[in-house]
């Protein structure tokens, strides 16, 4: 599928897809600062903006990163819950039982409010992503 790199920041590329979907490729699997992950969420917030909707992101969780105890508080924090209304939905794709097991924590602790769903296959993740209604920012 042809991917149009739309920007990256630190190892998160950030592709759109020919469907729309927002597709996120991370070059390597170090352990997330926290101030990266929030730069992550200030792009998806832009990018979002620019297009005039929430997105529908797809995340490979392959090579899922670990997390600290900043990063876990984050995702739980009334600033997570700020970058809602730019997401529509984030399918993770997570082919593997560690994969799996890391989103599932990532799912528990996260407050963000926005629609989150677990995958073992891309194809899944897409049709679910592209069944949620279109929401205008």
């Amino acid at each position: 599928m042809n991917l149009k790199e739309l920007g990256q920041v630190g190892p998160t590329i950030y592709y759109l897809r020919k469907d729309g979907v927002i597709h996120t490729v991370t070059t390597d699997p170090q352990a997330i600062q926290l101030d990266l992950m929030i730069a992550n969420f200030e792009f998806i917030k832009q990018l979002a903006i620019e297009r005039k909707q929430a997105l529908r992101m797809l995340t490979d969780f392959s090579g899922s990163q670990k997390m600290g105890k900043a990063e876990r508080d984050f995702l739980k924090s009334e600033q997570m819950k700020t970058y809602a209304p730019y997401i529509l939905g984030t399918a993770l794709v997570t082919p593997n039982f560690l994969s799996r097991m890391i989103g599932n924590f990532v799912m528990s602790v996260s407050t963000n409010n926005h629609n989150v769903k677990l995958f073992g296959q891309e194809e899944q993740a897409v049709h679910w992503l592209l069944q949620l209604p279109s929401r205008i920012v």
